[in-house]
């Protein structure tokens, strides 16, 4: 299972909750006279981003890369009427971020890790569900905090183990 947020301290807001907060947040910066800068995978969370605004009403700026993304997304019917040179909301990938600590008061970093928690990925305690309905017979963690996790599961009675671990010692193979 991959545990890139598998501490218990990665626990985010449900979809609905985390859209409103952007809606607040965008609304709250336009008020003050300035652009809403969001910062977000190019690929996915982006054009999630776009969608969430486009329902809201608001037009965005964004990047080649995140348009031609858009574009895929169109092919296959998801339209997107909210994408223009003059969009009140900015969507940027994460490449053009400065380092975290530097996130001005109008910009938005939208990820697990990030400002605004938003995330295709489970969090710690969705995780623990997963595992709970499936009850494997054995748990291999990969990624982000896959140690960690798999030390919690063993504390919760699980046989969970490191895939890093386990191929270290040649067990699967």
């Amino acid at each position: 299972i991959e545990a890139t947020y598998g501490l218990p301290m990665y626990n985010f807001p449900t979809p609905k909750e985390a859209e409103k907060k952007l809606i607040a947040f965008v609304e709250e910066v336009l008020d003050r006279k300035k652009v809403p800068t969001l910062y977000a995978n190019q690929m996915g969370k982006a054009q999630e981003l776009l969608k969430i605004l486009d329902i809201h009403g608001y037009s965005a700026r964004v990047s080649n890369s995140i348009r031609k993304v858009a574009k895929v997304y169109e092919k296959f019917g998801l339209k997107f009427n909210n994408i223009g040179k003059d969009g009140e909301v900015v969507i940027r990938g994460f490449k053009t971020k400065k380092p975290f600590d530097a996130i001005h008061p109008s910009e938005l970093f939208v990820s697990g890790f990030g400002n605004l928690k938003l995330s295709n990925h489970a969090d710690f305690w969705e995780l623990v569900k997963i595992i709970e309905k499936v009850r494997p017979e054995k748990i291999y963690t990969r990624y982000g905090y896959a140690r960690e996790f798999a030390q919690i599961l063993r504390g919760l009675g699980y046989d969970a183990r490191p895939l890093e671990e386990v191929l270290f010692f040649g067990e699967l193979i």
